[in-house]
């Protein structure tokens, strides 16, 4: 579970226009220089004047930015009032195209605990293990997620609940002892995995965190009982370095390992707490056609039904123990292998689709292969 490099948002920055008068004349008036005597240097000092006065600046930045996320806050913020969804992806950072994924140019380094993204992770994961999960490090998106059912009047206004977002954490995090995170830190997004012990039952978390503004929010939360290895094929020494070449390709796997860990739990999570996780990494074609809602699910915020789903995923896990995550073209394509014990064994083809400019990745296609 690809990001843009941040722009600079500097206030009081000024810029022309490249080919505009102002500029073409400041430059001649540069390239003649000082020594062509004042006739000439008046001359196009006055050109230059004229020029500017013709074109006026205007300010590339200005103070905060005003299209942020919502639910962004930082660590000694209460979470804001999110907005109903609208299905639509926020505009692109600036100097990002529409479309693009968002990763397309992260560089990734190994994540060290002076990082902030590391930091927010360890403050989530410690409100988590006390029992008192901060809502206001999460993402809008994570928040309407988790936030379900509605029951409350003013819940489907609000496109969440807050307490059903609160309980779910509650239930996901009671008894647990959460070590330290290890992963990658990217320009936009962090992937953050560590084991995740429940009395003597051991298991594993893993966090997708991304960028909002000045802060870090958890995007992304599994807790599972399976450890999902993920293979890259050999390259050659300067490309198998942390980013060398796979921005989006690291943040397409690291989703999809995330999904593939919740579709693979056991024991970690309750069949519902579990299936929301599920949900949230398929494309909404493939979520209706694997568990189409009924009026009941939807006046409760889901837009799929939780026990169709749940038939779905002891169907394709049953009889298996082991899961592998193979690329075969990523970011797009990938294959998913299960085996089991007695000598089960199944494979998956995936094809994932972009999410847009947030640079997320949906499962768009599943196809068991021989």
């Amino acid at each position: 579970m690809a990001a843009s490099q941040e722009p600079s948002r500097a206030a009081g920055l000024l810029s022309w226009p490249g080919g505009s008068p102002c500029r073409q004349a400041l430059v001649v008036w540069g390239r003649r220089g000082w020594s062509r005597g004042g006739t000439g240097l008046a001359a196009l000092l006055s050109l230059a004047l004229a020029a500017c006065s013709s074109s006026p600046v205007k300010p590339t930045g200005g103070g905060e930015p005003s299209d942020r996320t919502p639910g962004t806050a930082s660590h000694s913020q209460q979470a804001p009032p999110l907005p109903p969804p609208s299905g639509k992806d926020s505009e692109p950072p600036a100097g990002q195209k529409s479309g693009d994924p968002a990763s397309s140019s992260t560089v990734w380094r190994t994540a060290s605990a002076e990082e902030p993204a590391v930091a927010t992770a360890i403050a989530f994961l410690k409100s988590l293990s006390e029992g008192t999960p901060r809502l206001e490090l999460l993402t809008a998106d994570l928040v309407r997620i988790i936030g379900r059912p509605w029951e409350l009047p003013g819940d489907r206004e609000k496109g969440y609940s807050s307490l059903a977002a609160e309980s779910w954490l509650k239930r996901a995090g009671r008894g647990r002892t959460f070590a330290p995170p290890i992963g990658l830190v990217g320009t936009e997004w962090a992937i953050l995995s560590g084991s995740a012990q429940q009395d003597s039952n051991p298991g594993h978390y893993y966090l997708l965190l991304r960028r909002e503004g000045q802060n870090w929010q958890v995007d992304l939360l599994v807790l599972s009982s399976a450890e999902v290895p993920l293979t890259w094929p050999k390259r050659d020494q300067a490309a198998s370095t942390p980013g060398a070449d796979r921005g989006e390709q690291e943040l397409a796997g690291a989703m999809l390992r995330c999904w593939l860990a919740a579709l693979a739990d056991r024991k970690a999570l309750s069949p519902d707490d579990r299936s929301v996780l599920v949900a949230a990494g398929l494309s909404p074609a493939l979520r209706q056609a694997w568990a189409a809602p009924f009026d009941s699910d939807k006046a409760h915020g889901y837009d799929f039904n939780r026990g169709q789903l749940q038939l779905k995923i002891a169907a394709m896990i049953q009889d298996l123990q082991q899961f592998h995550l193979h690329p075969l073209d990523p970011p797009r394509h990938w294959q998913i292998e299960g085996k089991g014990d007695k000598g089960a064994s199944r494979r998956w083809v995936l094809a994932l689709e972009s999410a847009g400019p947030s640079g997320k990745w949906l499962i768009e296609r599943i196809q068991e292969t021989p």
